[in-house]
């Protein structure tokens, strides 16, 4: 179900990234702030000064090792374009704009006395970079062709070969090396004239040319190389080779199309230009440098430096996984392939760590009680903290925390749910969840005194307490998902008695009193959150992004975040806000906390940095995603969360049990609701409209499920709230009537004075005569400027004869009110409503043989948006005694 790709073309320039001075921080050991490219495998930074444009390439799977349990990502190298030597500048004009919709970087900048203007992008299929200069006139620049020469562990060349300006890194390549990482850059320039080169020193190669006038010069830099790849530069120059005009012109319509696709997968509008800047970011970042069949990026993204701040790795108490929390309901799962891959290749190092780990010499990788604590016959897997590719070990510590490889398999449980990717279950996902459920035998043990399953842990990093909440919510997550997949495929059916003792015996998430509130605390030692108050909220995550919110009580969850206040500490961007939206927090205080901090931490190349960790904060989307849909239970929930008043839209997010669904909201009604199933699967809605029944593509629906098919797409609507009753013996119109109010006579019938008539003309449908009736059951009276009564009316006799009127029907809720029966006849009004999908619906008025009743009929006249028309007929549809059976219709009345 794809998206509005007009719409998307229309509002994703609006928040594009501007940057009017250079970054401050490219290079960094953290996150940088200059504008970003990238496909996953090449990334590129722009840094440089006024005059200076540098491009800081960086290669996803350039990690070097120096012992078994040791790694670290490091920078690669890059391309600059410069003034040549001795060469002035005057002007100071600068500016890159980071243009989201055709994923590229456009620069504006003086260079040697010229005005330059590059375009930028990375293209997908064949790892380059491409830059396109233009000059306001003819102008000479310098081109440096480079990798990071400054640490002979990391060696470097470069050279010129067949016109092509490249440059080499590797690895450090020792006895204790795990493997050497060889990465090659090899630039062409094509349009350029007057091209020289020279050597520049170590590593590093530069070229000399001019632009021309009116001209355009286009520097492509192809990147190759990889583990244990022989000759990087010989792979690189012969990449570069291939790159001439017809083959990039293929490349780029590749780039364009792959983020066409992706920026169609889904859309959210929040009509907040920050709010919505800092979410179109995000998805660009995360795409830009997480793909499938490439290496995971670890937790900047971008390394520009050899010694990344934590190791640049993949830290698995949460930094690894939380730039994935919200791009599974963005309808864009395949991002998180890399981090699979990851994962899967540390199995078995993590199955020789749990039998290694009485081995360890006690000290500050391991605590003796966490050595004490671990069975010498223990089972399954143990991960440290900190890992990195091939099965490599980056920061070999644990931090008395057993729970690193249950906190890693969360993306492997959302794999499941929302893609309902069965293969993927079957063939990794399940065997990594058992090896977890072994180790969690094994680590519980037999029950306690008290029945019940206890353990020590810790949910902050290096305390020693008794069960810990972080635990606790993973280990109930991992045994009851373990439960329904082992049913699933029927698989370990002898093993299913002990996962189940195990949930039916674990403690409670540990509570106390805090100021007189009932309060979420991190574990069963620590009952005081007084020291806690303002640190990161590990006594909550168990609630998000583990599946604590199905259970959670949601005002010991809302009080605990007001009391721990730590809405803007390092660690808890990704976390504070998606917890505080899955616990349904004060949906105007939430949306507020949340805009204030990305409107104080958006940065203008579109990420958010915190202390705590670098391309994390992209997980704070899933805020939005959780306000506007949800599912727990089976049921999904539309704007389960919204703000009272605040417009908004969205339009293919994902739920996990594969629904891709759409709506809308004004901030009082909600509209235009389709789902799109994935697969087959029985929906199961709260409704939008609660007092109302529903219809699924114009069909009415008992109760609020239906089974969808594959493939198939769904229009859900409210039926029109249409109520039938026995009139009254009086009425007053002017009561009721507080907008408009008719009555209809031979004699032309009295209207509201001084009103706008909102209530349209009575006319006839069918060939019958028109004819008056006068002695009503009921008496409509009405005051104010005039004063009156009648028991007055019209009628028509036979089967299709009848009426016809018209109301005005937009946002502002109205109800019509009908005074009309049927004398000997059954009588069919329905009601229609223009400018939607919504099919008619109606209801029977049956008067029976040799009788009359008269109704009093209420209608809801309410629309998605202004400017509708609700079209009520009314026509015979069978008469019991004849043509006399008749139709008749009194007065209507509109409030």
């Amino acid at each position: 179900m794809p998206t509005d790709w007009n719409e998307i073309k229309r509002i994703l320039p609006h928040f594009n990234g501007v940057l009017t001075a250079p970054p401050e921080q490219v290079p960094t050991d953290g996150y940088p702030d200059g504008p970003l490219l990238g496909n996953g495998d090449l990334g590129a930074v722009i840094g440089g000064d006024r005059h200076t444009q540098t491009f800081h390439l960086t290669k996803s799977d350039l990690w070097t090792s120096t012992t078994a349990k040791d790694c670290t990502p490091i920078a690669f190298g890059g391309v600059t374009v410069r003034k040549p030597p001795g060469a002035t500048e005057l002007e100071t004009t600068y500016r890159q704009t980071t243009d989201l919709l055709n994923a590229e970087v456009r620069s504006e900048l003086w260079i040697n006395q010229a005005q330059v203007r590059m375009r930028s992008f990375v293209t997908g299929s064949t790892s380059a970079l491409v830059t396109e200069l233009e000059a306001d006139r003819p102008v000479t620049l310098e081109l440096d062709v480079w990798t990071k020469a400054d640490d002979p562990r990391y060696p470097a060349e470069a050279g010129v070969q067949d016109g092509l300006l490249w440059a080499t890194r590797a690895t450090e390549h020792s006895p204790g090396s795990q493997w050497v990482v060889r990465a090659g850059v090899a630039t062409k320039l094509l349009g350029a004239q007057d091209v020289t080169t020279r050597a520049g020193g170590p590593g590093r190669v530069t070229a000399r040319f001019t632009v021309p006038r009116g001209g355009k010069v286009t520097v492509i830099s192809a990147v190759a190389g990889g583990r244990n790849v022989s000759d990087a530069g010989a792979a690189a120059r012969a990449a570069g080779a291939r790159l001439d005009y017809v083959v990039l012109r293929r490349l780029e319509r590749e780039h364009q199309d792959w983020w066409s696709d992706y920026w169609r997968r889904s859309m959210v509008r929040v009509y907040d230009p920050v709010v919505e800047q800092f979410y179109y970011g995000s998805l660009y970042v995360l795409g830009s440098v997480s793909r499938p069949g490439k290496c995971a990026p670890g937790l900047f993204g971008w390394v520009t430096t050899d010694t990344p701040r934590w190791k640049g790795d993949y830290h698995l108490n949460y930094h690894a996984q939380a730039p994935y929390y919200g791009i599974y309901a963005a309808n864009r799962g395949e991002l998180v392939q890399p981090y699979f891959d990851v994962l899967d290749a540390f199995v078995p190092t993590g199955e020789h760590l749990v039998k290694e780990i009485k081995d360890y010499p006690a000290g500050e990788q391991v605590s003796p009680q966490f050595k004490d604590a671990i069975p010498a016959s223990a089972r399954g897997m143990l991960f440290p903290v900190g890992v990195g590719p091939w099965g490599s070990i980056a920061i070999d510590k644990y931090h008395n925390q057993p729970l690193n490889a249950s906190f890693a398999a969360i993306p492997y449980i959302w794999q499941v749910r929302y893609q309902g990717d069965r293969a993927f279950m079957e063939q990794r996902a399940y065997p990594y969840l058992l090896k977890l459920t072994e180790f969690w035998e094994d680590y519980l043990g037999p029950r306690g005194a008290d029945g019940l399953h206890h353990f020590m842990g810790s949910a902050h990093e290096g305390e020693w307490a008794r069960d810990d909440t972080l635990s606790l919510g993973l280990i109930r997550m991992v045994f009851a998902t373990m439960l329904e997949w082992g049913r699933s495929l029927n698989r370990d059916a002898h093993r299913w008695a002990t996962w189940r003792d195990i949930l039916a015996h674990l403690p409670e998430h540990p509570t106390a009193t805090f100021e007189g509130r009932r309060v979420y605390v991190r574990d069963h030692t620590h009952t005081d959150l007084t020291p806690v108050v303002g640190r990161t909220i590990v006594n909550l995550e168990w609630i998000h992004p583990m599946d604590g919110h199905r259970t959670v009580d949601r005002q010991v969850a809302m009080d605990s975040l007001d009391a721990m206040n730590s809405w803007s500490q390092g660690n808890n961007f990704p976390k504070s806000f998606p917890v505080a939206a899955y616990s349904g927090y004060p949906a105007e205080r939430l949306y507020s906390l949340l805009s204030g901090r990305v409107g104080a931490l958006l940065r203008q190349n579109l990420t958010v940095a915190q202390e705590g960790g670098g391309i994390e904060t992209i997980g704070a989307i899933e805020t939005i995603h959780a306000m506007m849909l949800r599912t727990a239970g089976g049921v999904t929930t539309i704007f389960p969360n919204w703000i009272a008043g605040r417009p908004a839209k969205f339009d293919s997010l994902r739920t996990d049990t594969g629904l891709l669904v759409s709506a809308t909201t004004d901030g009082v009604t909600v509209s235009g609701v389709r789902i799109h199933a994935t697969r087959a699967v029985t929906v199961e809605l709260a409704s939008p409209w609660p007092d109302r029944s529903l219809t699924v593509n114009g069909v009415p629906l008992t109760g609020t499920s239906f089974p969808a098919r594959a493939g198939e797409t769904y229009t859900v609507e409210p039926v029109p709230a249409i109520t039938v009753t026995d009139a009254p013996a009086s009425a007053d119109l002017g009561e009721q009537g507080a907008a408009d109010w008719v009555t209809w006579t031979l004699t032309g019938g009295e209207r509201k004075a001084g009103a706008v008539p909102l209530i349209g003309e009575l006319t006839r449908i069918g060939s019958g005569r028109t004819q008056g009736l006068d002695d009503a059951a009921v008496t409509l009276s009405w005051t104010g400027e005039a004063t009156g009564t009648s028991r007055s009316g019209l009628l028509t006799r036979s089967v299709g004869n009848g009426f016809r009127l018209t109301v005005p029907a937009g946002r502002t809720p109205r109800r019509l009110r009908l005074y009309l029966g049927a004398s000997s006849a059954a009588v069919r009004l329905t009601a229609t409503l223009s400018g939607a999908d919504q099919p008619a619906h109606s209801v029977l008025i049956d008067s029976g043989a040799e009788a009359t009743t008269t109704k009093l009929v209420d209608l809801d006249v309410t629309a998605p948006q202004d400017g509708a028309i609700l079209t009520i007929d009314y026509v015979t549809q069978t008469s019991h005694t004849g043509t006399t059976g008749n139709a008749f219709i009194l007065a209507g009345a509109l409030s």
